[in-house]
């Protein structure tokens, strides 16, 4: 059965075991993979938090959610580009 993405952000927010490590951070990405004809079995969505400048992944599925590890974002080196 397809993953509905809004009721996977919902279960996420609602969790107290992230509510804590979320704590300052947002939803900035959600991804998933499918197959032709099929619809997503899991979301990676991934928060940011801008005071440890890290982003957190959370995997949801209908079998639940997994912390998949935090990671740090690209710097704003394409900043310059623009200026």
């Amino acid at each position: 059965m397809p993953l509905d993405l809004f009721e996977g952000i919902k279960s996420v927010e609602k969790s107290p075991d992230f509510t804590e490590s979320l704590r300052g951070s947002y939803l900035c990405s959600a991804i998933s993979f499918v197959q032709p004809g099929k619809g997503p079995e899991s979301w990676d969505l991934n928060y940011y938090n801008p005071e440890r400048h890290e982003i957190a992944t959370i995997q949801v599925s209908e079998n639940g959610m997994t912390h998949k590890g935090v990671d740090k974002p690209f710097k704003d080196s394409c900043q310059s580009l623009w200026i």
